[in-house]
């Protein structure tokens, strides 16, 4: 199975995308190009009606994501395209989406790893690995069990303590991801492959493979499905879609481990 769908690309919807070049018309034209038949915008989103957002966030309040639906399905195109958000997890039970903006959109990928928004994003108690560790699997927990996400974007990766990625998972027991892996699968919730689960020396990352793949290995064993997510935030970025080829051969995936993505706010909104 080749990938031919990329559901995490960012517009300049979302803050840290900064890149001119990165417009609705040359991502789907980019996409149309490297052979993909479906993609997701998921611009990052805090639209909470209980918690005020962070500076950052401020701007990213759900009403330019609904302006980018409206032009994109104003539009016939050559490949499927989706409209979506990439919501936040500020705290095991506080999102930055509600149902009724949900309901709105073509689908909901959620983060629930940020951990780098040091003063917004609950930080974990013990800067240990297992404190890492206990920190990532509360927060994904809550996040599947909310019934709000389609899917988890970057699962179970720190952000911010990028360079204890291995040593974290590494103190996680088989059983402890495969509970917190089968509340997604009950849920249906996607788990994402994404340009995270690889090393790059860069960004501190210089896990062994076999990290993010003995996750994914548990999340199939216990039917979660999945998707894929380039999470381009610039053209140049889509190349990084192609190298989580990978893990498609490793884990032997198929249609059939395909996440199927139902977009609630399509049906409604044409």
């Amino acid at each position: 199975m080749r990938i031919d769908s990329d559901m995490h690309i960012h517009t300049s919807v979302s803050r840290c995308c900064r890149s001119p070049e990165q417009t609705i018309e040359n991502v789907i034209r980019i996409s149309a190009e490297n052979g993909l038949k479906k993609i997701g915008f998921a611009d990052h989103l805090w639209a909470s009606d209980t918690v005020a957002p962070s500076d950052w966030y401020r701007s990213m309040n759900g009403a330019a994501h609904l302006r980018l639906h409206e032009m994109v399905h104003a539009c016939q195109w050559d490949i499927e395209v989706l409209v979506g958000c990439e919501a936040e997890t500020q705290s095991p039970g506080v999102f930055g989406i509600t149902y009724e903006l949900k309901a709105k959109l073509d689908f909901v990928v959620m983060s629930a790893s940020h951990f780098h928004m040091k003063n917004f994003v609950e930080q974990p108690r013990e800067i240990t690995p297992r404190g890492i560790a206990d920190h990532l699997l509360r927060f994904f927990v809550s996040a599947v069990s909310g019934g709000l996400p389609d899917a988890i974007v970057h699962p179970l990766f720190p952000f911010g303590y990028d360079n204890m990625y291995e040593a974290a998972i590494n103190t996680i027991s088989d059983t402890e991801l495969t509970d917190a892996l089968g509340i997604a699968a009950a849920n249906n919730i996607g788990i994402e492959i994404n340009p995270c689960s690889l090393p790059n020396p860069f960004y501190g990352r210089t896990f062994s493979l076999e990290t993010p793949l003995r996750i994914f290995e548990l999340a199939k064993k216990v039917g979660c499905k999945f998707t894929f997510g380039s999470d381009a935030h610039a053209p140049e970025e889509f190349k990084n879609l192609q190298k989580l080829q990978y893990f498609v051969d490793a884990l032997n995936l198929t249609e059939d481990n395909l996440h199927s993505w139902q977009p609630v706010g399509l049906k409604n909104n044409r």
